[in-house]
């Protein structure tokens, strides 16, 4: 008895604890209440889909844009992705390296060319400098989460079984665990993953502005769709071209427009707003051969084009 009852005494304070240390490390991890706003449509659609949708996304935005761009095509007879051009000049490393696997390959898969596009050193060092540049979550406070998330888990299990043990003796403390387990699996069921808040803004504000691709905008548009929107967005507009990319939803669907996700990401460059080659956020008009897959049309090599119906080609 006196064992239940020292256990029910250490219990609470090291839910308590948990919970405490969870909302500090979240509430670090989601950043100052105030960022720097960063433009969207100075951030290559690359970066923007690690927000977004994280590694996968950023590979399927890097596909669409080379095929957006002639670099890249699905074979009609085999169905595997070829090389039939060049990349643009300035094109984002992930986007460099997947033409460069494509290439190497001759005739690939693209499901197993978004796979190792998702795992590249291009991806990795994408990701390592957005989180230098305060859009991501770094992989120290990510694991830390983990942590807590495991050690809620075992309270949880600790906690059913001395409720347990405790309404088998008729013990007064059984009430006590029967209160704090329910909040101990709502803790464990907490520590996924916040947004920064920063690159939530990011984010926000790149959706707003391409409100309008949504539903999988005009070709020379729908990388940055697919990037901001997600694989639904192109599903929506092209399905037989979704296939034949490897650029397909979760659950496809024919109807609707393609849904939000969580903000995630990395970054190419030294801060998520450089790379002055990738296409930046924006509706624009769909004149001559766009080279970022992002509404920005128009003569090669240009930077991203203008955010909310801007880009219009030459």
């Amino acid at each position: 008895m006196a064992l239940t009852i020292l256990f029910a005494v250490c219990y609470p304070v090291a839910v308590g604890v948990t919970g405490l240390a969870l909302l500090a490390l979240r509430q670090r991890i989601r950043g100052p209440g105030y960022w720097p706003p960063v433009d969207p449509q100075l951030v290559p659609v690359e970066e923007l889909a690690l927000l977004a949708g994280g590694p996968r996304r950023a590979a399927a935005t890097a596909v669409v844009r080379l095929y957006e761009a002639g670099a890249i095509a699905p074979s009609q007879a085999t169905g595997l992705l070829a090389p039939v051009g060049l990349p643009p000049i300035g094109t984002h490393p992930i986007s460099a390296g997947c033409y460069d696997l494509v290439r190497q390959a001759g005739h690939v898969d693209p499901l197993a060319v978004r796979r190792a596009v998702a795992t590249s050193p291009a991806t990795d060092a994408t990701r390592r400098a957005l989180v230098a540049s305060g859009l991501l979550p770094s992989p120290a406070s990510r694991r830390l989460l983990l942590g807590l998330r495991r050690l809620a888990v075992a309270l949880a299990v600790l906690g059913v079984a001395a409720f347990l043990v405790s309404a088998v003796v008729d013990s007064p403390v059984s009430a006590v665990f029967g209160f704090l387990v329910p909040l101990t699996v709502f803790i464990a069921l907490g520590t996924s993953p916040p947004h920064r808040r920063s690159g939530a803004a990011l984010l926000a504000a790149a959706r707003h502005r391409a409100w309008a691709l949504a539903g999988g905008g005009l070709p020379g548009q729908r990388a940055l769709a697919v990037a901001v929107f997600g694989p639904e967005a192109l599903w929506s507009a092209d399905p037989r071209l979704a296939a034949g990319l490897g650029v397909v939803p979760a659950a496809p669907r024919r109807g609707g427009s393609g849904g939000g996700h969580g903000y995630r990401g990395d970054s190419g460059c030294a801060s998520a707003a450089g790379c002055g080659g990738g296409g930046g956020c924006g509706t624009g008009g769909d004149g001559g051969s766009s080279d970022s897959g992002s509404g920005d049309s128009g003569g090669s090599g240009g930077s991203g084009g203008g955010c909310g119906g801007g880009g219009g080609g030459d």
